[in-house]
């Protein structure tokens, strides 16, 4: 009897929450409390990909630049603050190979890619804990 290997694509999270890089900081905290999310995928328009992801944006990364630089979170943009570029993984990657690939790459979570680039979710190192 042969066993299915955990891929990416069967433990991301669907819903992929989208933000444009000039996105205000203010604007990007109420998006990420509204939709109970911790991460957003940030595009540009302009982006030379199929699915115009730049990088990754948390909650972490918006309080602590806006502590840090005392500045207002309405005038800061999210390409100021984003961890980019983002590490992306295609749904079809073994899912034991995902935590030393987002370790090398100080990634907590990633945008997780179609066999054709589009983004059909994304996987957070804590999706991984205890299923690979």
């Amino acid at each position: 009897m042969r066993t299915a290997t955990l891929n990416a694509g069967a433990l991301c999270r669907p819903d992929a929450i989208t933000i444009p890089s000039s996105t205000s900081l203010s604007a990007a905290a109420r998006l990420l409390r509204d939709r109970c999310t911790h991460y957003l995928l940030v595009t540009d328009e302009h982006a030379r990909s199929r699915h115009h992801i730049v990088g990754i944006v948390s909650g972490h990364e918006i309080a602590t630049s806006v502590v840090a630089r005392e500045g207002d979170p309405c005038f800061i943009r999210v390409s100021d603050v984003m961890v980019a570029p983002a590490l992306f993984v295609h749904a079809e990657d073994a899912a034991d190979t995902l935590p030393i690939r987002m370790h090398e790459a100080g990634a907590s979570c990633a945008p997780v890619l179609s066999a054709d680039d589009n983004v059909v979710g994304v996987l957070c190192i804590e999706d991984l804990i205890g299923r690979v």
